[in-house]
């Protein structure tokens, strides 16, 4: 009975992985970022992954012998978290357990669930901290917005990375509609007309993806909120109690926080942004996203503002009074646009103890590289299997600067 009871589970398992690699949507795309055992298993699943230096060079051939003109190698370093985790727990009895039927039915709802759970996380996470936004010319998105979009992509330094977008259900059905009413793309309008598809490649992205539901980033009404004094971040590696410092954002003193929301896009007069690569000012306003609320004045945004040194990411600081106006002002269901290394998922390992009392595990991995533990245990008075799988994992938006919305 034990023996038949622990191959029906480790079934139950297989197909249940099976099923949420079939079903696996968007963040079957991303890459999977291996945390060291050391680091990642024990430190709060915090490991740091440094950024690449950045220097600039002098005019000319000759250097001060005074050594003033010495560039220092600033180690900034990203902190990859993994923090979230879903669980579902259920129970099946030694009847059911061999009922083709009811064991299916299991399946498709554990997978359905994890697959669910795991991109809607990703999905929300990753609009909620992008830091390009490309707004639409119209109500309806059209392949000039998405073209646009990818025009922000190249200003903020990455015409050499491979760039995706993942449309929202409301962009992918303008842009099927414009398409199938397009006599110049030869056998795509039929498709469009027919079946609703777009190409795979569209307006310079490598690669187009649909959702599939609606998910939607949170207004931020705020009006009339303005900067408290003059501000902008030093980049160092450390601050004064030894802890490394994330350089990719900063906290910010406004006036007021009412009615602003985690997300929320934004820009401050007097802001432009900067190419990254050559530092120059692209002669657009530079938006900020709101990662966190502090306090009734206080928010942490990113990018943190940098108007000088070779880390310059914005033409000045944020100037006492300047205003601050807010571009997602309704609720929407913005597109994502990225570049390809700029988002990672990352497994984690939950181990159970030998001497759990009677519980068993069983691990499985997904496509995606993200293992899922099921443990299960028998209740021989009620003739009963519990079962409970558990997924621990994150997705990092580690490079924000190289994620956008379309809005």
């Amino acid at each position: 009975m034990a023996n038949s009871l622990i191959k029906d589970v480790h079934t139950l398992v297989d197909e249940t992985v099976q099923k949420t690699d079939i079903l696996a949507g968007w963040t079957k795309q991303l890459p999977t970022f291996a945390m060291g055992d050391m680091e990642g298993q024990r430190y709060e699943d915090v490991e740091y992954v440094p950024e690449a230096y950045r220097f600039e060079a002098i005019d000319g051939i000759t250097s001060n012998p005074d050594n003033s003109d010495v560039q220092a190698l600033t180690d900034r370093l990203i902190p990859i978290r993994r923090n979230k985790s879903f669980n579902i727990k259920s129970s099946i009895t030694t009847k059911e357990l061999r009922d083709p039927r009811l064991r299916s039915m299991a399946v498709d709802g554990f997978a359905r669930e994890i697959r669910n759970k795991i991109d809607t996380h990703c999905y929300l996470k990753v609009m909620q901290k992008a830091q390009m936004v490309s707004q639409l010319d119209a109500a309806a998105a059209t392949q000039a917005d998405v073209a646009d979009a990818e025009i922000m992509m190249i200003d903020n330094g990455l015409s050499m990375f491979q760039k995706k977008i993942f449309f929202s259900l409301p962009h992918y059905k303008d842009l099927s509609t414009s398409l199938a009413n397009n006599p110049h793309y030869a056998g795509m309008p039929e498709d469009a007309y027919k079946r609703g598809v777009i190409p795979n490649q569209v307006a310079g992205f490598d690669q187009a993806m649909r959702a599939d539901y609606r998910l939607s980033l949170a207004a931020s009404t705020a009006v009339g909120v303005t900067v408290n004094g003059l501000q902008e971040h030093t980049v160092v590696t450390k601050d004064a109690n030894d802890n490394y410092v994330d350089n990719r954002q900063m906290q910010l003193t406004v006036s007021a926080t009412a009615d602003i929301a985690i997300g929320g896009k934004f820009t401050i007069a007097g802001i432009n942004r900067l190419n990254p690569e050559v530092r120059e000012d692209v002669g657009e306003l530079q938006t900020f996203t709101v990662l966190s609320v502090d306090s009734g004045t206080v928010l942490t945004i990113s990018p943190a503002i940098v108007s000088t040194g070779v880390f310059r990411n914005c033409s000045d600081p944020a100037a006492d009074t300047s205003a601050i106006t807010f571009i997602n002002t309704t609720v929407v269901a913005p597109s994502i646009f990225y570049a390809e290394d700029s988002i990672k998922l990352i497994p984690g390992n939950l181990p159970v103890p030998n001497d759990a009392g009677g519980v068993e595990a069983v691990t499985a991995t997904t496509e995606q590289g993200l293992p899922m533990r099921f443990t299960y245990w028998y209740d021989p008075d009620a003739e009963v299997m519990f079962l409970k799988a558990v997924v621990f994992f994150d997705c990092e938006v580690w490079l924000p600067n190289q994620v956008g919305v379309m809005i």
